[in-house]
């Protein structure tokens, strides 16, 4: 604690610095300061994480105060066992905090590199690849988590795999492997409450502007719901299926407004509320008879 205590006062020193006065005092002392930033990432101190943490490495790579090697460095650091896949498949735990704010420095990174493009397409290929690994395998789907703050792991591995797709690296050809990503987080345990779903929508937003087709997307969804119908012929009304329904009804939900607002997607639109209005009279008609 002792340790936090102190970097949290130098963070606070260095947040009201201007630019060029914070880019002097980083130079002085990079390799130390950022091998404390990371260290500390998933502190359970949620002043010290969102404010100070996570806002100084926004801040570092929005206003370019960073060389490339040192992003790239950065970049494989979040990435590795003790970052992004810290004791992934744990469920309820602290370890949560670290996974989940390694995932958007490495969003951020990337973002950063869509202009810069000092990444080569082999490690961008690799990140592509560990992120779904990421996804696949977080369990701990906890949104807010009351004294520690923010967990919210499915939103902030969301941002991460928007950063993906949008970044030109990205082809649309890789598109059903980022949808399988998505879909991956609809059926895991647990309700979301903490808008995960605005946050997934995102990945569909991006993939979209990428020109995913209208058919390959309503394909996808029609799958979604053909999956959601296996569940409830195995579980009927289990609290798993009604999890399951709940999540993947508000994520289509997000969706059909999100096509309307952008004026695209009428067969998209139309395939979602059919098959809401199906689900609705499955469940609710046939548990009123």
């Amino acid at each position: 604690m002792e340790i936090e205590q102190t970097l949290k006062e130098t963070l606070l020193r260095l947040k009201v610095m201007n630019n060029e006065e914070l880019k002097f005092e980083v130079s002085q002392s990079e390799t130390r300061l950022i091998s404390s930033l990371l260290k500390h990432i998933g502190t359970t101190d949620p002043e010290l994480r969102d404010q100070l943490i996570y806002s100084m490495f926004i801040r570092l790579i929005a206003e370019n105060m960073l060389n490339p090697l040192t992003l790239q460095s950065i970049l494989e650091t979040c990435l590795d066992n003790n970052h992004l896949f810290y004791r992934v498949g744990e469920i309820a735990s602290d370890s949560v905090f670290t996974r989940s704010f390694s995932s958007l420095v490495i969003a951020a990174i990337l973002e950063n590199d869509k202009n810069k493009r000092y990444l080569s397409k082999s490690t961008l290929n690799g990140v592509f690849e560990k992120i779904q690994d990421y996804l696949n395998s977080e369990q701990d789907t906890r949104g807010y988590v009351e004294g520690k703050g923010w967990a919210h792991s499915i939103a902030h591995g969301a941002d991460m795999l928007t950063s993906v797709v949008r970044h030109p690296i990205f082809t649309i050809e890789e598109s059903k492997v980022a949808l399988n990503s998505v879909e991956k987080c609809l059926f895991k345990k647990g309700i979301y409450t903490d808008d995960e779903d605005e946050r997934l929508i995102f990945v569909i937003d991006a993939l979209l502007d990428k020109k995913l087709a209208e058919t390959d997307l309503k394909i996808w969804i029609l799958h979604i719901f053909g999956k959601l119908e296996i569940i409830f012929q195995n579980e009927e009304y289990s609290l798993l299926f009604f999890q399951r329904k709940t999540n993947i009804t508000n994520f289509m939900k997000t969706l059909y407004f999100r096509l309307g607002f952008k004026n695209s997607g009428s067969h998209v639109r139309g395939c979602i509320e059919d098959n809401l209005k199906i689900w609705h009279d499955k469940v609710y008609t046939s548990a009123t008879d």
